[in-house]
């Protein structure tokens, strides 16, 4: 869900950017004779709402960190449409759009490369193949681009965001890669060039891991392991902590939770006392 206007519409409007998407190629399906079963319908959307059953289990266990009052009936329904987290748009400007770009330039860039122009013969071959599939992927893939480059508004400290958001982009242009892949490949017939084009594949995908595994690896990377446990060094025996940040939170709450450190002091972020359910689970500590 973007930040946009009303965070909490976005449950809805997702979906009203996605329709158009499922109402073609239905609307097709329909004209040429086919027969939806509403069995199978019925069964593919509870599964896809399977995931919100566990909000209440997960709240009745008692969690370390529970964003939001999901163990009560009236809270799940707050928690999915999420009426909590609202926020106004800020004015549209071109230095907002130009910072937008080159955020989603640095995206597409640093996830994809070279290896993008993929997706322009994988289009036009799963066009030939499957056009409505490729009417959903290469659609899905714009909609989501042009909605969080051109109307997420939010304030620049969070505009970085943006690059989850766009993670559903990021698969949607994976498949058409794939696509454009298999495409080139078969265009080899002789199976010394396939296997070539394999054997390449393969190594340039250990090579871009061996060169990248530097900077996405975390596993000696102990700034906010330390730093937390000097900010606790300095907090006194059964005080109250107000942190404000990730970066400053989670760490704390590794350290509570798995280590066991500081169950003494009362921990409360400050970002949590802006909802009505953070202050309900702070009056309650």
């Amino acid at each position: 869900h973007y930040p946009l206007r009303r965070q909490r519409q976005m449950c809805i409007r997702d979906r009203l950017v996605f329709a158009p998407l499922l109402a073609i190629p239905a609307y097709s399906a329909l004209k040429a004779g086919v027969k939806p079963d509403i069995r199978i319908a019925a069964a593919l959307a509870a599964a896809g709402l399977s995931p919100y059953l566990y909000l209440p289990i997960r709240a009745a266990a008692g969690p370390e960190i529970l964003f939001g009052n999901t163990g009560t009936p009236a809270g799940i329904i707050d928690f999915i449409m999420r009426r909590d987290y609202r926020g106004e748009a800020l004015p549209f400007t071109r230095e907002i759009i130009s910072y937008h770009i080159e955020m989603y330039i640095i995206f597409i860039k640093s996830n994809f490369g070279l290896i993008g122009l993929l997706s322009l013969p994988g289009i036009f071959a799963l066009w030939r193949k499957n056009r409505g599939a490729a009417f959903i992927t290469a659609a899905g893939f714009i909609l989501m681009s042009l909605v969080l480059v051109l109307i997420n508004r939010t304030r620049e400290e969070y505009i970085w965001l943006m690059k989850i958001f766009l993670l559903p982009a990021g698969a949607s242009l994976f498949v058409l890669c794939a696509a454009g892949w298999a495409a080139i490949y078969g265009l080899f017939k002789a199976r010394f060039l396939r296997v070539l084009i394999i054997a390449a594949s393969c190594c340039a995908a250990v090579w871009a891991g061996f060169i990248s595994a530097g900077k996405n690896s975390n596993s000696r990377d102990f700034l906010a392991y330390d730093m937390t446990n000097n900010i606790l060094l300095s907090v006194p025996e059964g005080a109250a902590y107000f942190p404000e940040g990730d970066m400053f939170v989670m760490p704390l709450f590794y350290l509570r939770a798995v280590e066991q450190k500081r169950r003494d002091m009362r921990f409360f972020p400050l970002s949590f006392l802006f909802f009505q359910w953070g202050i309900k689970a702070a009056k309650e500590d």
